[in-house]
């Protein structure tokens, strides 16, 4: 079995506006024949996909990335099975534009793991299953006792999983930033 990690894919800024004029394909250039040869394809999704939300913290925050929603076409057209976004750009655009990332990519059945609707969605991994092989990716908790991501699934402070956070404890900080831990598994068996 032929697997693919790409690192950070953004499709916000001048990227997204080229996609206005360009075809999904572009972002790609000669590398789709690359990603077409592979039987699982996993990246790092560096911005929200969505048409709404308010961009959060414009005076300490010099770059803020979103894309359009129908830019999802854009991992489609590379066959991404699973992306990761536990990226700080996640919740640029607020929970509205994560919220709306989290359903796009769940109507077109893209795995995702690293941000979620509470603390536990935000640590559940991608789960995905390519013929008799399983895979889970995601990342494991910062913080002893807390299931955050570097995109902070919920603010300093305040949690929605039994309220084990603790004020200032709900930053990324002292975290390795991002990637998938991907773990491989035959068919049935669930990582430890």
């Amino acid at each position: 079995m032929k697997l693919l990690f790409v690192g950070d894919v953004m499709l916000g800024r001048l990227v997204n506006q080229a996609l206005k004029a360009r075809p999904p394909e572009y972002p790609w250039g000669n590398t789709l024949d690359v990603f077409r040869s592979a039987d699982v394809r996993f990246c790092n999704l560096e911005c929200s996909l969505s048409d709404r939300g308010v961009r959060r913290s414009p005076e300490t925050k010099a770059f803020h990335f979103r894309s359009d929603a129908g830019n999802v076409e854009v991992l489609k057209r590379a066959g991404i099975d699973a992306v990761s976004l536990a990226k700080n750009h996640i919740l640029d655009f607020d929970e509205t534009a994560l919220t709306d990332t989290l359903d796009i990519l769940d109507r077109n059945r893209i795995c995702h793991g690293g941000a979620g609707r509470n603390a536990a969605g935000a640590s559940a991994p991608a789960a995905l299953r390519i013929g008799d092989t399983s895979f889970w990716a995601g990342r494991k908790p910062c913080r002893k006792g807390l299931p955050i991501s570097s995109s902070r699934p919920f603010p300093p402070g305040r949690s929605t999983d039994s309220g084990r956070a603790e004020a200032g404890k709900g930053s990324s900080e002292g975290c390795n930033e991002g990637s998938f831990s991907p773990v491989l598994r035959d068919a049935g068996r669930r990582p430890s």
